[in-house]
Order: C-alpha cells, then sequence, then structure tokens
C-alpha cells in the first residue's frame, strides 16, 4: 500500500515536472518569436522608412530636373529670337555687301529707285556687251534684292545661257525660268525677244546633238 502511495506521488512529481518543463519550454518559444518579430518588424520598419526617404529624394531630384527643363526650354526660346534677329541683321548685311560701294546706301528696293535703274542699266550693258560672266554676277545681286523681277529673270538665264550655250545641264532649268518669266504682265517686248532667241538658240542645239 505504502509502495503504490509513493508511485502514485513519483508519478505526480514527474508528471508535474514534465508539465512545468513545457510550459516553460512554450513559453520560452513564445518569447523567442516575440523576439524574432519584433526585430523582423524593425528591420521591415527601418526598410520602409529607407524606402520612402530614398523615394523622397529621387522626387526632390525630379522635381529639380523639371525645373532645369524648364529653365533651358525658356533658354532655347530666347536664343531661338537672337538667333532669328541675327538672320535678318546677317541677311541685310549680306545684300548689302553684295552691291557696290556706291549703292550701299539705295538698298530698298523701288520702281523708281535711282541706284536700281543704274544698276539694270549696268546689266543690260553687259549683256549687249556679251560679258556674260559679269552680266550673270550683277543680275544674281538684283535678284537677292527682287527674286520676282522679270527683267533680271531673263537677263540672268539668258546670259547663264550664251556663257556656255554647250553646257545642256542648264537647258531645263533655264527654260523653265523663262516660260515663268514669259507669263508675267510685265514682260515687256524685249524681254520675249530675248527669251526667244534663247529658245532658238537651245533647239538648234538639241538638234546639233541628236
Amino acid at each position: 500500500m505504502n509502495v503504490t502511495r509513493w508511485i502514485s506521488i513519483l508519478l505526480a512529481a514527474v508528471l508535474t515536472v514534465t508539465v512545468l518543463i513545457l510550459q516553460f519550454s512554450i513559453s520560452s518559444g513564445l518569447n523567442t518569436l516575440k523576439v524574432t518579430i519584433m526585430e523582423n518588424s524593425k528591420k521591415d520598419s527601418d526598410s520602409a522608412a529607407s524606402l520612402v526617404e530614398l523615394l523622397e529624394g529621387q522626387a526632390k531630384k525630379i522635381n529639380k530636373c523639371l525645373e532645369v527643363t524648364a529653365e533651358m526650354k525658356s533658354r532655347t526660346g530666347a536664343l531661338q529670337k537672337q538667333i532669328a534677329s541675327m538672320g535678318n541683321s546677317l541677311n541685310l548685311v549680306s545684300k548689302e555687301n553684295m552691291l557696290p560701294n556706291d549703292k550701299k546706301e539705295e538698298l530698298q528696293y523701288t520702281d523708281d529707285n535711282p541706284a536700281i535703274k543704274d544698276l539694270y542699266a549696268e546689266g543690260k550693258a553687259l549683256f549687249q556687251a556679251a560679258r556674260y560672266s559679269d552680266s550673270i554676277d550683277l543680275y544674281k545681286r538684283l535678284l537677292i534684292l527682287d527674286s520676282t523681277s522679270t527683267e533680271a529673270i531673263v537677263y540672268y538665264n539668258a546670259s547663264l545661257f550664251y556663257l556656255n550655250p554647250g553646257d545642256e545641264s542648264n537647258y531645263y532649268r533655264i527654260r523653265k525660268s523663262l516660260e515663268s518669266a514669259l507669263t508675267k504682265q510685265d514682260c515687256r517686248e524685249d524681254l520675249q525677244q530675248i527669251i526667244r532667241g534663247v529658245y532658238r538658240s537651245i533647239s538648234r542645239e538639241d538638234e546639233g546633238s541628236e
């Protein structure tokens, strides 16, 4: 009877110790798990904070780039206006430099401009004297001042042809230019005669080349 009692007591003690050990193990495991979760949570929080900080830094850089881009566009627009203004000035200077020194003060093109009339008279004299190279240079200047001038178009292309009548590479362009001039209302009879003369000469050159 005493033995049975002691065995029961011993078993109860062992069971109690086992339960205590199990409770301790569970408690220890929970504490470890809690610590691990807290550490991971802290790491995640730190990572999230770092990510937010990185994104904020990138956003600041993007905003700065946008500001710089806007500034560059503004400056580019200003530069384009300056370049356009400089281009206009250079065109005026170019026109001025292509005229003789005694004509530079008479740049404005008008039908009754004495300086312009003198240039046309000089060009006509050069053409009649068969100085076609000089005639081309002068009428090229006049076409810069007024690209629609029928007289300048006719004399320039006629001079271009007579300078080298055998150069077939210029025939098409000369014909087209003279055809355009012939349709204009201000194409005078003397200009029409020059055009017809060039046409006849080109036809003869074409026939001779066949």
